[in-house]
């Protein structure tokens, strides 16, 4: 698998902000950067209410990243807070397909 960015790190394909499930060692989430291109399917993930990943769809956006895992919490999507009142899927059903998020 690959390696989990660190903290503030940016990678060449990225823009929605997430928390690591494990965290660190002191127990905070560690937030990290992705940017996944919406395909007809939207981004290959499942959330729950409160933007947790509860699973990876095979062949997904999100698979192919490599770096979202069950656990992980969605924090932001193109630089807008998420919530449970405005969940990802608020802000996703907007983007076209074919979009960088």
């Amino acid at each position: 698998a690959p390696a989990r960015p660190a903290a503030g790190v940016a990678l060449p394909v990225a823009s929605a902000s997430c928390a690591l499930a494990q965290g660190t060692s002191s127990g905070g989430a560690v937030p990290f950067t992705v940017t996944l291109t919406k395909g007809i399917a939207g981004f290959g993930m499942n959330l729950t209410p409160d933007n947790v990943v509860v699973a990876i769809k095979p062949g997904s956006e999100a698979a192919a990243c490599g770096l979202i895992q069950p656990g992980d919490r969605v924090l932001h999507l193109n630089g807008q807070a998420v919530s449970v009142d405005e969940p990802v899927k608020s802000f996703a059903i907007d983007l076209a397909d074919g979009a960088a998020a």
